[in-house]
């Protein structure tokens, strides 16, 4: 299997990448941001022999159709970042424990809670040269993670004070509907370290010290119709005067009295969300698949035979897995392939529909971007 990797210098702790945009925290904590497509046009400028790669460099649905004949690598120096940089920097004054971004809104956890810097007015085809002040948003505890679903709801990993789901009430989304009442509640009370919504916010995994616990939420409903964009004003159009405000109450009132039940996930040695579906592992390396109410069994799997896993996250270019001695694997088709060790944290982008095929793993002097055929 043929890959590419871009490896960018720099002591970065933090990085993502979101409509077009990179984004970095080093460890200062400086917020860089850069236009993506800017930085790999100026370096083909310079190596056009990679153009053939360009747009599998740019956007997972614009390179699946072609595959890797060859590795890549691709080395870019501070130097050329900062020559090339079409975006901007700001110091957050906060060590950076987490970052997510929804809805052009970027939420950055650290010891002081959790802080906003929303860029929708400052979006530009891929570039963002401008940050606003942050914003703080909730402030009770220091946050270990956090992980944003839709109509600006967001679950933070409180460590001590467990798992609190916040709304942000400065979402477009919730504005247009008229939401306004401050919501906080408590998931669960255990310590807990990391979370992850599902792509449609129905489903919840939550990391605590030595377990995993799963949650299964009533659906609110997609709040595409009220976004900020033209085919969202288009489809809010044909809705009728009745329906719409039909609609609007029925969010309104799931949003004040939202329920969610735990899922019984005890007799699992691994769980993790993949395909919007919540999936798990038992003890006899069985597979199975939560639906509507009870566990399926699926399949039978073999490939975490005698893994430790701590972390595992999937997207359309494979298995991602973090074991308890510190290696990381990709698992594609039952094959297990060791990643270069000595990392100081990795993330790929699940919920995403343009990066499904890539994985950002920092190490101590840069940031490796490795992509993969799909």
């Amino acid at each position: 299997m043929f890959d590419i990797k871009i490896n960018i210098s720099g002591d970065f702790i933090e990085s993502y990448i979101y409509s077009g945009v990179l984004f970095t925290v080093d460890t200062n904590g400086v917020l860089c941001s850069y236009s993506w497509k800017h930085l790999i046009e100026r370096y083909l400028d310079s190596y056009p022999e990679y153009f053939e790669i360009k747009d599998k460099l740019l956007d997972f649905r614009k390179g699946c159709n072609s595959s890797l004949h060859k590795d890549f690598t691709i080395n870019i120096d501070r130097n050329f970042l900062n020559r090339h940089q079409k975006g901007t920097c700001t110091d957050l004054n906060v060590w950076c424990t987490d970052l997510d971004v929804k809805d052009n809104i970027m939420y950055i956890a650290s010891e002081n809670g959790v802080e906003t810097i929303p860029f929708i007015d400052e979006w530009n085809n891929g570039v963002v040269q401008h940050f606003v002040r942050p914003e703080k948003v909730w402030s009770g505890a220091k946050i270990f993670g956090l992980s944003t679903g839709s109509w600006g709801r967001t679950i933070l990993a409180a460590g001590t004070k467990g798992a609190i789901e916040i709304v942000n009430n400065k979402v477009d989304q919730i504005k247009k509907i008229g939401f306004s009442k401050k919501i906080e509640k408590e998931i669960n009370s255990d310590v807990i370290l990391g979370c992850e919504w599902n792509s449609q916010s129905t489903l919840a995994i939550l990391d605590g010290i030595d377990k995993k616990i799963a949650y299964k939420f009533n659906d609110i409903g997609s709040d595409s119709v009220f976004k900020d964009n033209k085919n969202a004003h288009s489809l809010l159009g044909k809705l009728s005067r009745e329906d719409k405000e039909k609609k609007i109450n029925s969010v309104l009132k799931s949003l004040e009295n939202e329920d969610f039940k735990n899922i019984p996930i005890e007799k699992f040695t691994h769980t993790w969300l993949e395909s919007n579906a919540l999936h798990a592992i038992d003890y006899n390396n069985k597979k199975y698949v939560f639906k509507g109410k009870s566990w399926i069994e699926s399949s039978k799997e073999n490939f975490f035979n005698d893994i430790d896993i701590v972390r595992l996250k999937n997207i359309t270019a494979g298995s991602f897995l973090e074991t308890e001695d510190e290696h990381l694997f990709r698992m594609v088709e039952d094959n297990k392939h060791h990643l270069p060790d000595n990392f100081t944290s990795w993330r790929v982008f699940p919920r995403s529909k343009n990066y499904q095929d890539r994985i950002h793993i920092v190490y101590d002097d840069h940031l490796q971007i490795r992509i993969f055929d799909c």
